[in-house]
């Protein structure tokens, strides 16, 4: 049988957003006087498939949001967690 997946795709289509939606996840957000608040937030996270890619793991998504969920973030954290997903 031929492994069509594995096959190259030359119609050379970018998918502008591939990704999970609307994932309800309790996070820590860092303040900047220092500690942190919890909160309970609705997440939206995906990225740019350029056309040279097949697709993607959608389960990596949310690996990298619940390894992160434990970890209080701020904006120094949520841009590795993006460079994560890229």
């Amino acid at each position: 049988m031929k492994d069509v997946a594995a096959s190259a795709d030359s119609r050379g289509i970018t998918v502008q957003r591939v990704g999970v939606k609307d994932v309800h996840l309790p996070i820590l957000v860092r303040r900047k006087a220092g500690g942190f608040d919890s909160a309970l937030a609705r997440i939206d996270f995906g990225v740019t498939l350029p056309h040279q890619f097949r697709g993607t793991h959608m389960s990596r998504f949310l690996d990298i949001l619940f390894r992160w969920r434990e970890k209080p973030i701020s904006k120094p954290e949520l841009e590795e967690m993006l460079r994560e997903a890229s």
